[in-house]
């Protein structure tokens, strides 16, 4: 399913497709403390792409730096034993227990395959607008998708104490509102455009689909 990175990736592209569209992607909100909240998005970058590796075990967590997927499991496997190490799950417990500071702000870190039966916080779907824009929706909303061919893997993302991603406003498009192509966007090809359906029926069948990513 298509995230938003690899749209980026790809030069914006029109879609072709009635919008809003589903990205694979989700903003969580957690409250720790009284007063402290943390927001985090779960998407999913390309296995070719770099994202920052946190190696754990049962009790130790290390960092070592930028690496594509593979690369950061061999990492991984060099500083701790192959049959114990992981990246980090999550859970409301694990981004709790999360380690944040301000350099990590909005950079992706490789995490465990997410699991959408998994009970967190109540998420807000992403998707994209007609102004080539992500917005949020409730994730009960049912709104076009598309499908790329392309090998994927789970992030999250700490993007603060706040988010910055507006929420969707159906009153300022119209349904079948197309968005417009600039003189630099480029058609995208290996889409293949599927019905409107509940964007976690679509999380759950894609997850299946790309699971030749452990």
């Amino acid at each position: 399913m298509l995230s938003w990175p690899m749209w980026m990736d790809r030069g914006r592209p029109d879609l072709n497709t009635t919008y809003p569209v589903w990205l694979y992607g989700v903003e969580v909100d957690l409250l720790t403390g009284l007063s402290t909240q943390r927001t985090f998005t779960i998407s999913q970058l390309e296995t070719h792409k770099e994202a920052r590796t946190r190696c754990m075990n049962d009790t130790s967590s290390f960092e070592t730096g930028l690496f594509v997927l593979e690369t950061a499991k061999s990492q991984c496997a060099q500083l701790l034993s192959k049959s114990n190490f992981s990246f980090p799950k999550i859970s409301p417990n694990d981004l709790n227990d999360f380690q944040i500071s301000a350099d990590i702000i909005q950079v992706p870190f490789w995490v465990q395959k997410f699991d959408i039966e998994a009970p967190i916080n109540t998420p807000l779907c992403y998707l994209l607008d007609m102004d080539g824009l992500v917005k949020k929706d409730k994730c009960s909303e049912k709104y076009s998708s598309v499908c790329v061919t392309a090998k994927a893997h789970d992030t999250i993302t700490y993007l603060g104490s706040t988010s910055k991603v507006p929420f969707y406003c159906s009153a300022l498009t119209s349904d079948n509102s197309s968005m417009t192509s600039s003189s630099s966007a480029t058609q995208l090809t290996d889409i293949i455009l599927r019905i409107p359906i509940t964007v976690l029926w679509v999380f759950i069948a894609m997850n299946r689909l790309l699971d030749n990513v452990s």
